[in-house]
C-alpha cells in the first residue's frame, strides 16, 4: 500500500524512533526522521514528504504547535498526532479538527498499529464528518485546550530540567 511514499516521523524517542522507521521502511515507505521540530521543519525545507507522524511532547515545542506551524505552508499534508494526553472524546474530536490532523494516536501504541494507520492515509476512503455535540462551545474548549498545552510544557521543562541536572551532578561525581 506504500506505493513508494515519502513519510516524516517527528519523535523524540530514539529508540522507538528507530524501531517505527524500521517497520515503516519494511513496508516500502521511505521515512525521513527528525527528532525535534527544528531538525523536522529543516527536513522539509529539503524533502516533499506524503504524509506525516508526530510526536505530542517534544522538545522546546509541542507537537500540536509543530502541527500548527506546519500547516502555515503545507495545510492538506496528512498528519497523524501521537499523544498519552488527549484521551477523551470531545477533546480529541476538538484538537483533531483545529490540527487538521487525520488521526490522533493515543500512546503508547503498537508500531503494527501505526502501519495500519499510516496506510489508512492513502485510501481512497473518506471519513464521517465528526458529531454536531464536538463544536459546541469550541471557544471555551480551544482556550482549555491551549492552556492545558502550555501547562503540559511548563510541568515536562521542569520535569526535563531535573534530569539533566541529576545527570551533570553524576557525572561530576564520576569524572572526580
Amino acid at each position: 500500500m506504500s506505493g513508494g511514499r515519502t513519510l516524516l516521523f517527528l519523535e523524540d524517542d530514539k529508540d522507538l524512533q528507530s524501531l517505527v522507521c524500521t517497520l515503516l521502511r519494511e513496508k516500502g515507505y521511505r521515512v525521513e526522521s527528525a527528532r525535534s521540530a527544528p531538525e523536522a521543519l529543516a527536513v522539509l525545507a529539503k524533502v516533499p514528504v506524503d504524509a506525516a507522524i508526530v510526536d505530542g511532547l517534544l522538545p522546546g515545542m509541542t507537537g500540536a504547535d509543530f502541527i500548527r506551524e506546519l500547516r502555515k505552508t503545507e495545510p492538506a499534508l496528512p498528519v497523524l498526532f501521537a499523544s498519552a494526553f488527549w484521551k477523551d472524546l470531545k477533546s480529541h474530536e476538538l484538537l483533531t479538527r483545529q490540527l487538521g490532523v487525520a488521526r490522533i494516536i493515543h500512546k503508547p501504541y503498537r508500531p503494527e498499529e501505526l502501519l495500519v494507520w499510516v496506510d489508512q492515509l492513502f485510501a481512497p476512503v473518506t471519513p464521517p464528518p465528526p458529531p454536531r455535540e464536538a463544536f459546541e462551545e469550541t471557544e471555551v474548549v480551544g482556550d482549555d485546550l491551549a492552556a492545558s498545552l502550555a501547562a503540559l510544557n511548563a510541568e515536562y521543562g521542569a520535569r526535563l530540567r531535573e534530569k539533566v541536572s541529576g545527570l551533570e551532578a553524576l557525572l561530576g561525581r564520576v569524572r572526580a
